[in-house]
């Protein structure tokens, strides 16, 4: 991908007109900066593309694989997090302690270990918050934002069924004070209650929930409020 993204920056520059050599040494370098910056924002968007982990279980120390690498890089986005920035596709001691980081940062865990809380593993819960972090979608993965004023990140549960899933729902995502009612919906007729947001709260709220669907089949995960919704297509075996 290097070599291509380098190999058309050369050709952007050597293909610019021959009657550019009337423009000033000047001209002529705003012209290739522009080029430049924009082949690294194409380099930046695949970067980021690339690093949004879609685990399908538990991952912790001794774990391997792309899945980790995906983990390490998302991380290493936030020097806050994981200032080391290591990517091995190896989870180690420096691993564990940026999840940890990223799990306070969230709000998801703070303190144990990663037997007795997760605290310093993904699961679920930390599934569905680095999903609600990644914009877009990839696969096994996904965020969606729209009117409803929510967003829901619908990710892989490793609960003990192929057919778990984990969502993580924001309510409120525009800071109203007005009062608002949320029905979340997994697709199958299964009851949940409804979310209550009251008069003056004025702040988003997220919460975590698992589901197991009891059949295979393709599902519409639906967040809804009055007239909107934001829905995800689930698909699970």
């Amino acid at each position: 991908m290097h070599i291509r993204l380098l190999s058309a920056t050369t050709l952007l520059i050597f293909g610019l007109p021959l009657f550019a050599s009337a423009a000033t040494a000047a001209e002529l370098q705003q012209q290739v900066q522009g080029l430049q910056d924009k082949v690294t924002q194409l380099q930046q968007a695949k970067s980021a593309s690339a690093a949004c982990p879609t685990p399908g279980k538990t991952m912790k120390k001794g774990s391997t694989g792309i899945d980790v690498t995906r983990l390490q890089q998302f991380l290493a986005q936030d020097k806050t997090v994981y200032p080391e920035g290591t990517i091995t596709g190896t989870y180690g001691p420096l691993t564990e302690k940026a999840v940890q980081r990223f799990q306070t940062k969230k709000g998801i865990v703070s303190s144990g270990t990663p037997e007795t809380t997760g605290y310093g593993a993904v699961g679920a819960r930390t599934a569905a918050a680095i999903a609600a972090s990644c914009s877009g979608s990839s696969a096994g993965t996904t965020t969606l934002k729209n009117p409803v004023g929510g967003l829901i990140a619908v990710a892989p549960y490793a609960g003990g069924s192929s057919r778990g899933i984990s969502v993580q729902v924001t309510v409120n995502a525009a800071n109203s004070c007005a009062a608002a009612t949320y029905l979340l919906d997994y697709g199958d007729s299964s009851r949940i209650p409804p979310i209550v947001v009251p008069a003056g709260a004025c702040k988003s709220a997220t919460s975590v929930t698992n589901h197991t669907y009891q059949l295979p089949g393709t599902y519409q995960v639906t967040l809804s409020t009055g007239a909107h919704k934001v829905s995800v297509a689930v698909a699970v075996n």
